[in-house]
């Protein structure tokens, strides 16, 4: 059933226990998959300026030097305060990884944006594919224990990264506007390989 995933629990090696050192990829029904997917596809996605995560025509790289231009003007604003053993603008390149680990929104909030995109039959599809999954948990006596997750939807589940991104995007767009209504300018770069300007507002 689409519902209830065969979940792998991988090791990650990062030196913590218990369930801090596990991920888990849910091997979701191809079936449900293709067809979630299709269904979160009738209605067109909003291209925001300022998007490039799960976003078509955009490309990594142009993603990578919007970090890259977040961490060089941390680096700079703490050589020019004279502590140059500083480091901690480092962890911005962790903070901002969002593509690979993005957080877990409140159901509520996740309905709230299908409810204004969708209608009838369509958002409640959409709204029990994380509503009504489940995950199937081995515990180390290898017994197993069915468990709803309560924000989010499934890692391994293709129609979560966009959802994410739904939610996301608008946030990341109103903060660049109350930014640039106080510089007075939007900031761009140029991707070297394809030659296209790059939105890097959300260093302002």
């Amino acid at each position: 059933r689409w519902q209830i995933p065969h979940t792998p629990q991988l090791y990650t090696g990062n030196g913590k226990l218990g369930t801090m050192a596990i991920l888990f990829i849910n091997i979701m029904c191809p079936l449900g998959k293709v067809f979630f997917k299709r269904l979160w596809n009738e209605k067109p996605r909003r291209l925001y300026h300022g998007s490039y995560g799960y976003t078509k025509h955009r490309r990594r790289e142009q993603a990578l030097l919007v970090q890259k231009v977040t961490a060089w003007k941390l680096r700079k604003k703490f050589r020019e305060g004279g502590n140059k053993r500083d480091k901690r603008y480092n962890n911005t390149l962790t903070l901002r990884d969002v593509s690979n680990a993005f957080p877990s929104p409140a159901h509520p909030k996740m309905d709230e944006m299908i409810d204004q995109t969708y209608e009838g039959r369509l958002a409640c599809f959409l709204k029990a594919r994380y509503r009504r999954s489940w995950m199937i948990i081995t515990t180390r006596e290898q017994h197993k224990l069915l468990i709803r997750p309560g924000s989010g939807g499934l890692q391994g589940d293709v129609s979560m990264p966009p959802q994410f991104a739904a939610l996301y995007d608008p946030v990341i767009e109103d903060w660049i506007a109350i930014r640039q209504d106080r510089t007075g300018q939007r900031l761009v770069a140029v991707d070297l390989l394809t030659g296209f300007l790059v939105d890097v507002s959300t260093t302002i």
